[in-house]
């Protein structure tokens, strides 16, 4: 039997055991705790094990993007990368550790910077008039100028309090580039026309999920013989939206994104590219 403390452990453990640590035996013990919890009504354990629960889940869904980046998944890590934000942010309303001992902040910001690489920059986004909610706690519902005792975002026997949603109309869907939920990307019909060539490059310098890099977003002027393929009538790469004859062909050249990226361990490969050049979408 796996005590508490050992999985607490092995959960303040990661950096050091992602690739060892027995997940499915985890996740069985933690389990067990939670029905011993509510066999005992003891609220203190159980809202203990959500927030363990949670963690254990950040830190899964790190390591499970990690690895897709790296077998070139990356619509896959994308959505995952999305599901650590939400979870981190429902988590930080009840707990907070300065020391960051669960590595819980490290893989939120990691998870942040990561993003950055990805080329996605168009996601729909419905908009939508909420008719009724329902409180998940008491199950009674309500509108926007009724609402029931339990506080959202709270934790009450070991689940945190939220709105269901019971009926909605949606209003309208709309093109955005920075939407709530980032799964919705657009792609053309039956094809990935995105470039990955950054987060590729990026990925393959990196042992490990939890090597320290630092990145520093900046700016160059691109030759105009690097676009020789597009047309004028097409939209500037420098992503304006004007015209790349209205825009930057006027130029010297198109002012470009790059990134430079500082990585603190040497990949086992022994090289790396310390200077990566961003590439557009589209």
């Amino acid at each position: 039997m796996l005590e508490l403390k050992n999985i607490i452990q092995a959960l303040k453990n990661i950096r050091i055991n992602f690739r060892s640590r027995n997940n499915t035996y985890i996740k069985y013990h933690l389990e067990f705790y939670i029905y011993m919890g509510e066999m005992s009504g003891d609220e203190k354990l159980l809202n203990k094990l959500w927030c363990l629960k949670s963690i254990f889940t950040i830190q899964n869904k790190y390591v499970e993007s990690f690895l897709k980046m790296k077998k070139e998944q990356y619509y896959s890590a994308w959505c995952l990368l999305g599901e650590i934000e939400g979870i981190y942010n429902s988590l930080r309303n009840v707990y907070y550790s300065e020391s960051d001992e669960f590595s819980i902040n490290f893989i939120y910001n990691y998870t942040k910077k990561f993003q950055k690489f990805f080329p996605y920059n168009m996601f729909l986004s419905p908009e939508f008039h909420v008719k009724k909610y329902r409180c998940n706690i008491c199950g009674k519902t309500y509108n926007f100028k009724k609402n029931c005792e339990h506080e959202v975002g709270k934790l009450y026997n070991g689940k945190m309090c939220s709105k269901v949603i019971e009926d909605f109309e949606i209003t309208s869907i709309s093109i955005v580039d920075n939407p709530v939920q980032k799964y919705s990307v657009l792609f053309l019909e039956d094809e990935d026309h995105y470039n990955y060539d950054l987060i590729k490059s990026h990925i393959s310098n990196l042992d490990s999920p939890f090597h320290r890099w630092d990145l520093e977003i900046c700016e160059k002027l691109e030759p105009h013989s690097s676009f020789k393929d597009m047309d004028k009538k097409d939209d500037c790469p420098c992503k304006s939206g004007k015209s790349y004859e209205d825009c930057c062909l006027k130029k010297d050249g198109v002012l470009m994104p790059y990134f430079n990226v500082n990585y603190e361990m040497v990949p086992s490969s022994g090289k790396f590219e310390n200077y990566v050049k961003f590439k557009n979408a589209l």
